[in-house]
């Protein structure tokens, strides 16, 4: 099993039916081997830097939150004390490379909070996206249009 690091965001969208998570790809993207061999280079890339390969099994561990307190909030998120493991578990089912710009509506619904209609959630992924990479320590945002893993898992 492995453990994948996940942002706030991300956990509280996965405790909301999520099924995809978005990683961005710590590693410097040819342009031209993307247009000429892309089915290549993005197993290339997927093997080489993908946080986890399909078939993985994976557990969530969690951190506690700074800056806070009250045990009941951390407790209704479903934080853990780091070190502790979830009961989040899960199989990775596909691993994709993609540009951001170019996530469609049929995986939006699956980052996304499933709380929210469809609609809610294609206006709210850019403002999810930044908020990501922001809680990662990452300088970017939807509008530099970087390549990301993308994760699909099944419960």
């Amino acid at each position: 099993m492995k453990a994948l690091e996940l942002t706030h965001s991300q956990l509280i969208a996965y405790e909301n039916g999520a099924s995809m998570f978005m990683f961005p790809v710590k590693h410097t993207i040819e342009p031209a081997y993307m247009e000429t061999r892309k089915r290549m280079y993005c197993a290339t890339l997927i093997e080489r830097f993908a946080p986890i390969q399909k078939g993985d099994k994976f557990f969530v561990q969690e951190e506690w939150m700074t800056g806070i307190q009250d045990d009941a909030f951390n407790t209704k998120l479903g934080w853990t004390h780091k070190g502790n493991l979830a009961k989040i578990q899960g199989t990775v089912e596909d691993v994709s490379v993609v540009k951001v710009k170019d996530i469609d509506f049929k995986y939006v619904e699956k980052i996304i909070d499933k709380r929210l209609d469809l609609l809610k959630r294609l206006q709210y992924f850019v403002s999810f996206y930044n908020q990501q990479m922001k809680e990662q320590g990452i300088n970017r945002t939807y509008e530099d249009n970087d390549y990301i893993f993308l994760v699909e898992f099944k419960r």
